[in-house]
């Protein structure tokens, strides 16, 4: 017979450990469970930002609880970039941060904000092609970081002409001595470029060497015979006889003649000897009056006395006596005399007006000399082309 209290306790017991038991194998479930799959979640994610990178092992499948759990916080101006993120082992995180850079270019700056990792990619972002013409103080895979200055240089295309050749050339900065010395071209002691060798070098400058050369030069140079005129009377006016013909002298000179490229530019005298003198040629002039059958009386009263005077009229001296007249003169600046008819009219070396035969034009009073008679005057011999003066008075016609 069963004990009816021992039976009831015995099955409050049974119970009471079967809860235990089952609570138990459940938490050792949940543990291992939990256990398991935190152990099987973790993977490596590596978060890259600019130029640098790190890697975090997390179970996070978001980008941007994996970023806070790397004490990472993006700034409004960063780019993301989960492109290459899968939340597995390998994923990737990109962080893009605004650098700020100056650049500056020929002299001038200019701040930017750029995306770009290296100096090259921050080139191309501000659309400046990076090409051989452009010199950069970094180089184009050089890091970009905030703040930095890119020095830019733009190739000046240089055209240098020496020794008759003319080359171009592609520099970047320095002066005319520098292109020199790039183009492996020495100065001699006088040779000289323009610009001057200290002239900074521009775009599009032509830049000309000067080869200087200095030599001496001996040659025979002529000297020109003079010529004398003496008057004669026994020859007609307009007439010239050469009594002794002119021979050109010859002088030996010595020059210091200065070249510049190969050409001659000037020339110094360093020594002269006349080795053979010149000959003077001497010319007879006629003096003689030709007959015109006008007045051949008055004509012949004066052609006895036909010399030039040797205190004859002048601009300064105003009024002489000659040949038994009085000389007065007036001017064609005063008295053009366009109604003249003086062939082959011309002012003489004298400053004499005179006929195609070379008598001076006089005007004399008409019941003294009629027009077209021939006299001799202070100033040679003379043709009455005008009227109109008192009577023994020869005005003769002049341009002072």
């Amino acid at each position: 017979m069963i004990n009816q209290s021992n039976a009831g306790g015995l099955k409050g017991l049974s119970r009471a450990v079967l809860t235990a038991v089952i609570a138990f194998i459940v938490a050792i479930g949940i543990f291992a469970t939990t256990a398991f799959a935190g152990l099987v979640s973790q993977y490596n994610v590596e978060i890259q930002i600019d130029n640098d990178s790190f890697v975090v092992t997390t179970n996070e499948t978001e980008p941007i609880e994996i970023l806070s759990q790397a004490n990472i916080t993006l700034a409004d101006s960063d780019k993301l970039d989960i492109s290459a993120f899968t939340g597995s082992e390998g994923s990737v995180i990109r962080i893009d941060k605004l650098n700020n850079v100056n650049i500056e270019f020929d002299g001038v700056i200019n701040s930017y904000s750029v995306y770009a990792d290296t100096v090259g990619e921050a080139l191309n972002e501000l659309g400046i092609s990076s090409d051989d013409r452009l010199k950069t103080n970094y180089e184009l895979t050089d890091s970009i970081k905030d703040g930095m200055v890119i020095t830019l240089q733009s190739a000046k295309s240089v055209t240098l002409t020496v020794d008759n050749t003319s080359t171009k050339y592609a520099v970047y900065q320095g002066t005319v001595q520098d292109l020199l010395t790039l183009a492996g071209i020495s100065l001699g002691a006088d040779d000289y470029t323009e610009p001057s060798v200290n002239t900074e070098l521009k775009d599009n400058m032509a830049v000309t060497v000067y080869r200087i050369a200095y030599k001496t030069v001996d040659k025979k140079e002529n000297i020109s015979f003079k010529t004398r005129k003496q008057n004669d009377s026994s020859m007609d006016i307009g007439t010239e006889k050469v009594l002794t013909k002119g021979v050109n002298g010859v002088d030996e000179v010595s020059y210091k003649v200065k070249y510049v490229n190969g050409k001659e530019d000037s020339k110094t005298e360093l020594s002269r000897k006349t080795v053979k003198e010149p000959v003077n040629q001497v010319v007879n002039v006629g003096t003689k009056a030709k007959s015109t059958g006008i007045s051949d009386t008055i004509t012949l009263q004066y052609s006895e006395r036909y010399n030039v005077s040797s205190n004859p009229l002048t601009s300064f001296k105003g009024v002489v006596y000659y040949n038994g007249h009085r000389e007065t003169y007036y001017s064609q600046r005063v008295l053009p005399g366009n109604g003249l008819n003086i062939p082959g009219r011309h002012v003489a070396d004298d400053g004499t007006i005179r006929d195609g035969d070379g008598y001076i034009c006089v005007a004399a009073n008409s019941a003294y000399m009629k027009k077209g008679t021939t006299l001799m005057t202070s100033l040679g011999p003379a043709k009455v082309y005008d009227c109109g003066c008192a009577y023994g008075t020869i005005d003769i016609y002049v341009n002072w």
